[in-house]
Order: structure tokens, then C-alpha cells, then sequence
């Protein structure tokens, strides 16, 4: 009984001990969570290494269960799970939690307990993701000095009153001011703030505020009102509320974009973040509320890759299809505040969205704010803080305050929500597409500094900086009145090309490339491009050294992915999407390629030994068959004086050439009358506008790629389309630059028509010829005739039945003609089966050698197989007693007068002075009659002539 107790005694000592390492545990950890939740919205210090936030795993899954309800119990059930209900607003997603497991945990990032992998396996299940705390960073630039004014006024407001006189002030207009002239304050439209609460007591914002677009998701209840502390740490989302909606003409603070319009707040980031706390968010409401708005997202500190988890990636589409009651919700977001990190929004899954709106910032003197993201995927730009010299945002502020310091991207995106919302006011029908399409065509690059501004191949001018430009609030609601909706939306998945693992090493360029038909003749085929997605899975040992780059067919250059200095990461990326919008309007199909560069800063940081490894890309196609609206026009208003107009203006409702109703002569794609069409443009007929020719056309008739009418020097027309190669069965002529038609033989050639570099089908490639490919004793009449037999002394022949290549049985070939017996001068090789040439000497012979002879010509006596001239002197050779000595020394054998009167003399020197074997002579075509043979000039001149049949 004593050791029992005392047994007993060490169990319960050792479990206070169990109980209180797992109390200094937790205590170590909720002590880093608080030190990261206060000091997450301060400014990021500079050149540092931050400590990893770890990874809370908490005892809830996002469960896809098509079915219904009673088929996600019985799963939920059957693998020891609680279902605790559906996710608000998605279809067959479902809240599973398990008694099991710790509500909150870290140590389960990458184990998985046997009832979860059981879950997973599920036939009735589609998708498991445990949900995990998710931090999300409110975009607020880094304060920095402020040397401005601090008189809350109207007239301090100075992005509102741009383009009136104060070009100096700033460069460029949202034209706001003449969007109001015009009747739109956005009455009727409703937008919500996705943040940290809304004070909606705020006498600013009272008026327009709306109950039923707020909700508090972190609290459970239907009040939006900040938690508040002495620090103000929950300001953020009052801010973004008075941008958009504050109060006009309330001698309080300032006036909001939109300031006809409602607005509420939903709080969400001012507690545990999950994927379902932003799903929640997203679908609020959407029968009731536009326009979503949203300044944060991951960390902005230059090494997190991240986005939207898959419950929230589900709420974007389903607030795209179900949304304002079909029309599709608007989410307007931040681009981020990361540009002193070096970061790049193309990290941020919420930028990478075809269903986000990304909008950029722009200082008051038209220049990249200190703290900008560039990325591809931004569509266009508001004002918002720049330098210390420069302007600010006025807005609302907590306590019932006012603040003239509400800077960065979170100034940005609640300023783009106002001018959506007058969009919406004057066309209520515009769905989601038609307003990220009239952003496209009416934002203005005018004023707006930045090195890569470029022209796409549909014509509109674009930035990795400022997108399409800066938002014009008259021409967006001028257009949206009579915009007619777009056609429905296309999806073209092209297959994922798989590599062989293609080797990045420093300083390399990658280029992979993928020729498309965008889904040419099927269902989901697109012409007109919105938005382009690359997937791409790779490996590399410091992930930040990595640029990557995307051109179209149409010569576009999309900046995929920028250096990130901060970037140690060792995972790469798997199945990350990247999304453009820099090919807007162009034509898909064609050659895409893909460009990888590994640009180390410096090698400090890097493992030399490993290489980094491009395994998969692919290209997902979003945008329309047909043109999604044919017969834009851009402006149509009479309310300006019309005397007053420009010059290129028949009839206006501006001072601009930009403000025309009608043009004189032409006009631009962006709406500008001009006098004439610039180079590489041709003149749409339907609405008189300027379009760019094809990139590859140096003239044209319309925009598509086979209307060419004139080539860039390398380029040539075929069918229509400047191609640097030609097609199949023609080749580029040189001196025309025309692709020629190759020989009817060849099916590719190269240079001119006969050079053949293949066949077609029926003839065989021998040494840069085409020769038929028919059975042995037929030839090829033509390639639509076939093969007819040759004559029966052919075993091939070529062209007609006679026109011999090979002969059969005893012939032999001369002539391209089979023959038993050869003519004179010839002899019958059987071995080779053609005639072939006797010895100059013999008219008939039995081999080619002198000494084979079997006929002589004329006067010549055969003699053991050679024929022999009758000479006339003797083998005297005293030159006084035989004159032929003297023909001798005078080298006149060669002539025939001569060498028949002294052939002995003559041949006896010959026979001196030859080397020794059979001398070859001229006419004899077979250089393997003798294995050794010499030829003199002199002699063998001599000799033909002598030899010369008399």
C-alpha cells in the first residue's frame, strides 16, 4: 500500500510537471502572437531579416460536399467529425470540427491525424483546407514628416482639384468635379469597407451610413464600431469610409468621391483571421451592397507569397455570379504598400485575381510613390501620398476627427470604390466585366511618370506601375451610361506543358515557348483577350533572384515577376498564378513565350551548388469570341458650349480634343479627335477611330492578322499576314520578300522552288532531290495521275516509260535507254550495266584501256589489242638523216600532219617520257578504268591528236 502511494505521488509530480512545460509553452507563444499583432501595422524597418510568424492551425475544415446537407452529416459523422454548419453564402461548403483535436495548434502543420487523411479520401468529398490564422496587413504607407498643411477644407483637397487651371498642382484630372456637373454623386449605390470596423457615428458619415451593409465577423454582431485603444490602432477602415462617402456640404472634415452614396463596414481583421472569416466577408450582403472594398492583404515585407485560401477564392467567384443580383459584385483592392521591401503584388493572390480590381497609387506630381507595388496584374490609378513635400488624403478619422495623413494604396482603393460607385449610378446594369472593361478604355496615362509605358497589341496604353492610368470619373460615367453589356465570358485552359526539369543558373535566360490555337473552332474559343493566367511550378535556391517575363503573339511584354531583394525563400513556386492584364483586348492565338532570369543582387545568400528547375507552365485565357463592344463611342453630351470646342472637335461636351462628341477627321481608341491616323494605323470604317495594325504589318486594312497590306523589312505576305517564315510548301524569295510557291515535288524548300528540304507524300529525299517513291519497274506520271509501268527493258525509270534510271536483265543502260549492245566507242560494263567509253584509239572494245581494242579506225592496224598508225620513218635519230627529230625538238607531234608521218618518233619519246601503266585519254569518263594513272598536259595533247580517227 506505501509504494502504491508513492507511486502515486511521483505519477502526480510528473504530470504537475507535464502540465506546467506545457504552460511556459503557450505563454512563450500567445507572447509572440501579442508582439506581432502590435507591432504589425507599424512602419517595416529597413534592410532586416524578420522573424517567421508561426503557423496557428485551428480545429476547423473548409469541407466541399456536393449534395446537400444531410449527405455533409453523414460524411462528417462516418470519420468521427462535427458538422457545424454551412459557410454563409457558398454552395456545398461546410464547417467541420473534430472533438480530437486542440482548437488552436501548431504543431500540426504537416501531420494530419488518420480520421483527416480518412476525410480526405472521402468519395462525397472534393476539397478539405484546415483553416489557419491568416495575417492580414492594413495598407497605410510607413508614416513619414509631415510638412503639410494641417486646415481640414475643401480647398486643401487638392487631388480633386486637378486639371482646373492647376496643372502645376497636379498633372492630370479624375475629372470628379465634372462627373458631379453632371448629376452622379453615386446615388443608390451601396459600398462596404472590408477592415478593421467603420465608426459609424462619425458626424461625417452619419447620413450616408447603412446598417444593412455592415456586420462585425470578428464579434458576431451587426455593430462595425473599432475596437478602440489610446494607440487609435483601429482607424483604418474610418479612413477608407469618409474617402468614399463623407458628407457634402456639412462644414465637417471633407467630401467623399461618392458622397450621394451609402456606406457600411464590415469588421474583420480586428481578430483571428481565417479563410472563413474573408469568405464570410466577401459574400455579405450581396443582394445589397456594389462595391467591396479592401486596403490590406498579406504581409507587404517583400518574402511572402500568398492569396485568397479556398473558401474566399469561392466567395470571389460566387460574388462574380451571384452578386447585385446577377450583375456581379465589384471588389476594389490595394495593390500593397511593400516598394521599400522591393516587394511585388504579383505575390498577392488578391491582386492575381481576375475577379479584383487592383488599383495603383500616384503622387500629386504624377510620380511612383516611394512605397508602390508594381505588377502586372494592377488595372488602373488613383492619388494618394507621396513624397514629404507632397499632398496627402483628407477623410474621416476615429473619435469624430478628421485627418489630413491617410496615405499608400489604402487611400487609393476606397478613392477607385467612389468612382465606381457614380459608374454605377449612371448605368445600374453594368456587371462586373463591363466596368473592369470601361476602366480599360477611358483611364488616362497623361501626367503619369514611369520608364514602361507601352502600347498593347489592341492599342491601349499600359504600366506595370499605373496600370491603364488614372481613373476618369466624367469619362467612366459618361461611357457607362450607353455601354452596352459584354458578351459572356470565356474561359480557355491551354494544357499544362510539362519540362524536363529546364535548368535556371545565374545570369541565364529561360525562354520556353507554347504555340496556341485559343481554343480555335471549340466552344470556349477566344479572340478578344481580359485577363491572362500563368501557372507556373518551379524550384530555386533563393526564390527573390527570380524575373520572370511573358510576350504575346502580338509582341506584348508582360513584366510577370520583379526582382525581391528580401526574398530568401529555398521553395520556389508551385501551381502559382500570376496574372496579367497587359494583353487586354489582344488575339490570343499564336506563339506565347515565357522567359526566366535569375539575377542575383549578390551571391552572399546563395547555395552554388543548387540550381533552380522550371518544371510546369500554363496559360488559363479569359475574354470573348466576338468583340465585346463593337460600336464604342466615347462621348455623346452637348452641354458644352459649343463655341468653345477644339479644333479636331465636331461638336463637344469639353475644351479637349478628348471632349468631342464627333470628330473632324479621326479618332484615337482612347477617344481623342486627331487629324490624321498615326503609322501602323488604319481607319476603322464603322466609327472613323485609329487602330493599330497587327504588330507585324506595317500597313493595313483592319486590326486582324491576315489584312496586311504592307511587311516590316524580314516579315512577308502570306495570305494576308506578315509572317517571318512561310508557310509549308513556299519559301521567302530573298530580293521581294514574298514567299514563293516551292516545286510541285517538294513539300517544304528552302532559297528557290527545287532546293527541297522534304517531300511529298509518293517521292523520297536523296541529296537535296525529290525522286518518286513508286514500286521498282513504274514511275510517277503525277501526283494526282499515280504510277504506270516502265518499258520492259527498264528496271526503274523516271518521267515516261522509256526514260530509263536502271535497266533489267541483259541491258544496259545509254542514254537514259536500255540496250543489248552498245555503239562504237562504247562497251557493255555488266557489272555497272551501262556503256561505257573504249580507249580513244579503238572504234570498238572489249574494256576501256588502250589495250583492249577489238575494232580500229580507218587507216589503224590492230596489233595485240592496240590499234597502231602506219608509220612512214624508222627509229633513226640522227637529225640530219631523219627530219622527224627535228618535228621533235620542235614539239610539232600535236599536229596531225606531222604525227602521222612520224609516229615512231614521236612515240618513242612519249614511251620515254610517260610514267609506266596505260595513258589515260581524253574522252574516257571512267576516272576508275586504272588504278594508276598520270596525265602530262603536253604529251596528252600530243597523244589525242595523234589518236584522232582519220
Amino acid at each position: 500500500m506505501k509504494m502504491t502511494c508513492e507511486k502515486s505521488s511521483i505519477w502526480n509530480r510528473l504530470a504537475s510537471l507535464r502540465k506546467a512545460i506545457v504552460l511556459m509553452v503557450v505563454i512563450c507563444i500567445l507572447h509572440s502572437l501579442t508582439t506581432t499583432q502590435a507591432s504589425r501595422h507599424k512602419g517595416p524597418s529597413h534592410h532586416h531579416v524578420k522573424t517567421p510568424k508561426p503557423t496557428i492551425y485551428l480545429n476547423e475544415f473548409a469541407v466541399d460536399v456536393p449534395g446537400g446537407i444531410m449527405v455533409a452529416n453523414a460524411v462528417a459523422k462516418r470519420y468521427g467529425f462535427i458538422n457545424t454548419g454551412p459557410v454563409e453564402e457558398l454552395e456545398d461548403w461546410y464547417i467541420f470540427t473534430n472533438r480530437r483535436l486542440r482548437k488552436r495548434s501548431v504543431e500540426f502543420g504537416n501531420r494530419q491525424n488518420y480520421n483527416i487523411k480518412l476525410l480526405k479520401g472521402a468519395k462525397e468529398v472534393l476539397y478539405v483546407e484546415r483553416l489557419q490564422k491568416l495575417y492580414r496587413v492594413k495598407r497605410d504607407a510607413v508614416p513619414i514628416p509631415n510638412r503639410s498643411p494641417n486646415d481640414p477644407s475643401w480647398n486643401d483637397m487638392w487631388y480633386m482639384h486637378c486639371g482646373e487651371g492647376n496643372s502645376s498642382v497636379c498633372p492630370c484630372s479624375m475629372r470628379v468635379l465634372d462627373a458631379w456637373r453632371a448629376g452622379y454623386t453615386g446615388k443608390g449605390v451601396v459600398t462596404t469597407i472590408l477592415d478593421d470596423g467603420i465608426e459609424k457615428n462619425h458626424p461625417d458619415l452619419v447620413p450616408n451610413y447603412d446598417p444593412l451593409a455592415s456586420r462585425d465577423i470578428n464579434d458576431g454582431d451587426n455593430d462595425p464600431t473599432p475596437r478602440y485603444d489610446p494607440l487609435n490602432e483601429n482607424k483604418h477602415g474610418t479612413r477608407c469610409a469618409g474617402v468614399v462617402a463623407a458628407v457634402q456640404d456639412n462644414y465637417i472634415c471633407s467630401v467623399g468621391i461618392a458622397y450621394g452614396s451609402k456606406i457600411g463596414g464590415v469588421r474583420m481583421l480586428d481578430g483571428e483571421v481565417t479563410d472563413r472569416v474573408e469568405a464570410r466577408s466577401l459574400n455579405f450582403a450581396l443582394d445589397h451592397i456594389d462595391i467591396y472594398s479592401a486596403s490590406w492583404g498579406p504581409d507587404d515585407d517583400g518574402t511572402t507569397v500568398e492569396g485568397p485560401g479556398l473558401l474566399a477564392k469561392a466567395a470571389f467567384k460566387n460574388g462574380a455570379r451571384r452578386g447585385r443580383r446577377g450583375r456581379g459584385a465589384v471588389y476594389i483592392w490595394a495593390s500593397g504598400n511593400g516598394g521599400h521591401n522591393k516587394d511585388s503584388c504579383s505575390c498577392d493572390g488578391y491582386i492575381n485575381s481576375i475577379y479584383t480590381i487592383g488599383i495603383s497609387s500616384v503622387s500629386q506630381y504624377g510620380y511612383r510613390p516611394w512605397y508602390l507595388e508594381g505588377c502586372a496584374s494592377t488595372l488602373a490609378t488613383t492619388y494618394s501620398s507621396g513624397d514629404v513635400f507632397e499632398g496627402k488624403v483628407i477623410t474621416t478619422d476615429l473619435r469624430s476627427t478628421c485627418t489630413h495623413q491617410h496615405t499608400g494604396t489604402s487611400a487609393s482603393a476606397p478613392m477607385a470604390a467612389g468612382v465606381v460607385a457614380l459608374m454605377l449610378q449612371a448605368n445600374t446594369n453594368l456587371t462586373w466585366r463591363d466596368v473592369q472593361h470601361i476602366i480599360v478604355r477611358t483611364s488616362n496615362s497623361r501626367g503619369l511618370h514611369a520608364p514602361d509605358w507601352v502600347v498593347n497589341g489592341a492599342g491601349y496604353n499600359v504600366s506595370h506601375v499605373f496600370g491603364f492610368g488614372l481613373l476618369d470619373a466624367a469619362a467612366l460615367t459618361h461611357v457607362a451610361k450607353s455601354w452596352v453589356e459584354v458578351p459572356a465570358q470565356r474561359e480557355c485552359v491551354n494544357p499544362p506543358q510539362r519540362l524536363n526539369n529546364e535548368e535556371i543558373s545565374f545570369h541565364r535566360f529561360v525562354t520556353v515557348s507554347m504555340d496556341t490555337r485559343a481554343c480555335f473552332r471549340q466552344p470556349n474559343e477566344i479572340a478578344y483577350l481580359e485577363h491572362v493566367i500563368l501557372r507556373v511550378t518551379l524550384t530555386h535556391p533563393r526564390r527573390g533572384d527570380l524575373q520572370i517575363f511573358l510576350q504575346s503573339p502580338s509582341g506584348t511584354v508582360s513584366n510577370i515577376l520583379e526582382r525581391r531583394d528580401f526574398d530568401r525563400s529555398k521553395i520556389g513556386f508551385r501551381e502559382w498564378e500570376f496574372m496579367t492584364t497587359h494583353h487586354w483586348g489582344e488575339n490570343p492565338m499564336g506563339v506565347w513565350e515565357l522567359e526566366i532570369r535569375d539575377h542575383p543582387k549578390s551571391l552572399r545568400h546563395r547555395d552554388a551548388s543548387r540550381r533552380g528547375m522550371l518544371q510546369q507552365w500554363q496559360l488559363i485565357f479569359f475574354g470573348t469570341k466576338t468583340h465585346p463592344q463593337p460600336d464604342f463611342n466615347y462621348s455623346n453630351c452637348e452641354a458644352f458650349p459649343q463655341d468653345h470646342c477644339h479644333p479636331e472637335c465636331d461638336g463637344c461636351c469639353g475644351a479637349t480634343s478628348r471632349d468631342c462628341t464627333r470628330c473632324r477627321h479621326v479618332r484615337t481608341v482612347h477617344g481623342e479627335c486627331i487629324a490624321s491616323c498615326a503609322t501602323r494605323q488604319y481607319i476603322e470604317p464603322s466609327n472613323n477611330m485609329c487602330k493599330h495594325c497587327w504588330r507585324s504589318c506595317l500597313t493595313c486594312n483592319d486590326g486582324s492578322p491576315h489584312n496586311c497590306t504592307s511587311c516590316h523589312p524580314g516579315y512577308a505576305i502570306v495570305n494576308g499576314a506578315c509572317v517571318k517564315t512561310c508557310s509549308p510548301g513556299y519559301f521567302l524569295e530573298a530580293s521581294t520578300q514574298n514567299c514563293m510557291i516551292c516545286d510541285e515535288l517538294c513539300k517544304t524548300c528552302q532559297h528557290r522552288s527545287s532546293r527541297c528540304t522534304s517531300c511529298r507524300p509518293g517521292f523520297v529525299f536523296e541529296s537535296g532531290n525529290c525522286r518518286p517513291s513508286c514500286p521498282t519497274g513504274t514511275y510517277l506520271v503525277s501526283i494526282s495521275a499515280g504510277c504506270r509501268v516502265c518499258n520492259q527493258s527498264c528496271k526503274r525509270c523516271i518521267g515516261s516509260p522509256n526514260r530509263c534510271t536502271a535497266c533489267a536483265g541483259n541491258y544496259v543502260l545509254f542514254r537514259e535507254r536500255c540496250t543489248q549492245a552498245c555503239p562504237d566507242r562504247y562497251f557493255p560494263d555488266f557489272h555497272r550495266r551501262t556503256c561505257r567509253r573504249c580507249h580513244s584509239s579503238c572504234r570498238q572494245c572489249n574494256g576501256p584501256r588502250r589495250g583492249e581494242c577489238t575494232m580500229c579506225h580507218g587507216s589503224r592496224q590492230l596489233s595485240m589489242g592496240q590499234c597502231l598508225d602506219v608509220c612512214r620513218d624508222d627509229y633513226n635519230v640522227d637529225i640530219m638523216n631523219n627530219p622527224c627529230m627535228l618535228v621533235l625538238r620542235l614539239q610539232w607531234c600535236h599536229m596531225p600532219i606531222f604525227s602521222s608521218a612520224c609516229c615512231h618518233t614521236c612515240e618513242s619519246f612519249r614511251i620515254f617520257t610517260e610514267s609506266s601503266g596505260d595513258l589515260l585519254y581524253e574522252g574516257d569518263f571512267d576516272s576508275t578504268s586504272s588504278g594508276n594513272e598520270t596525265i602530262s598536259n603536253s604529251t596528252s595533247s600530243a597523244s589525242n591528236t595523234t589518236n584522232t580517227p582519220n
